[in-house]
């Protein structure tokens, strides 16, 4: 079985290269990989609220960026993602890293949150 990691960077270079065809795919798979859009995200919520035992609902949460880096900040993160292939990276690459996000695989209209 392929490590997360792995399927995470098979999983942007098929699409920024291989779908879109961008020529500076290599920089935006680093940045992705990086999480420098989801630390950004991070630093704007810590400006008004400590993330520290919130509870977030990200919908459409892809490989799980965003909720990885919310439970390092101490927030009780869940990523609902319809798409199972993300899935199949989002938790293991959770689990690697230590991360306590949950990943529930639903469409944001139909889930057990609403």
């Amino acid at each position: 079985m392929q490590k997360a990691n792995e399927l995470l960077k098979n999983n942007l270079y098929n699409y920024y290269f291989k779908t879109l065809g961008l020529k500076d795919y290599r920089e935006r798979i680093s940045i992705r990989e990086n999480r420098i859009y989801a630390k950004k995200v991070i630093g704007y919520l810590e400006k008004f609220s400590n993330l520290k035992n919130k509870k977030i609902l990200d919908i459409g949460s892809g490989w799980g960026e965003l909720c990885i880096e919310l439970s390092k900040h101490g927030a009780s993160a869940v990523g609902v993602e319809p798409d199972k292939n993300l899935l199949e990276i989002a938790s293991p690459l959770g689990k690697e890293e230590g991360s306590k996000a949950k990943f529930v695989n639903s469409s944001g209209e139909k889930n057990s949150f609403s």
